[in-house]
């Protein structure tokens, strides 16, 4: 029975010690940059549908 709650206790004591950040040497990420302001290029026009010209010349 004690072993019992020996190993219960260990287990609980594991879990809560890995789960606190505040024990890990991991730095917090460092925040994004913004990224810069694009300019607005007017989109191209469609061209006119057309028939298709095959040319058999060489």
């Amino acid at each position: 029975m004690i072993r019992i709650l020996t190993l219960i206790a260990l287990a609980a004591t594991a879990l809560v010690s890995s789960s606190c950040f505040c024990c890990t040497s991991d730095a917090k990420a460092p925040r994004l940059k913004r990224l810069p302001k694009f300019r607005e290029f007017p989109a191209a026009p469609e061209p006119a549908p057309e028939e298709p010209v095959v040319s058999y010349e060489k």
